[in-house]
């Protein structure tokens, strides 16, 4: 990620950038701290359970204002270059709201899978903002 930021910088512009960066670092705190299990008799620490949770809020908001933040720079392209950007975004956007749902968990990872393949679209790219 963070050689991504680098590697994009540029074209992102400096919203864009800041946005990715804290995705990036909020990313860290995800893996750093357990979320609370599955099982409902498993322990846990609630204070590792709450961190995990805003770190995993605060990537969530940096990714979406981050790809609105660039479908709003890319405006001008056409409407088949800007639908990668769409999709993460509605995707990141909508999928946390079904939160409560039991296919929460495959939502989820339908979200992890977005981003990651936006990101990796990101990496290969060779041209500008456009």
């Amino acid at each position: 990620m963070v050689w991504l930021v680098g590697l994009r910088h540029a074209t992102w512009g400096p919203p864009a950038t800041a946005l990715f960066a804290l995705f990036g670092g909020s990313m860290f705190g995800v893996a750093a701290f357990a979320a609370k299990p599955w099982e409902a008799d498993a322990a846990f620490v609630e204070s590792e359970d709450l961190l995990h949770s805003v770190f995993a809020s605060t990537a969530g908001f940096a990714f979406v204002v981050g790809t609105l933040t660039l479908i709003v720079a890319r405006r001008h392209r056409s409407i088949l270059a800007a639908i990668p950007d769409w999709v993460a975004f509605l995707v990141a956007a909508v999928v946390p709201l079904t939160g409560s749902t039991s296919m929460w968990g495959a939502f989820q990872r339908l979200m992890f899978l977005t981003t990651a393949l936006w990101f990796i679209r990101e990496a290969s790219r060779a041209d500008p903002i456009d």
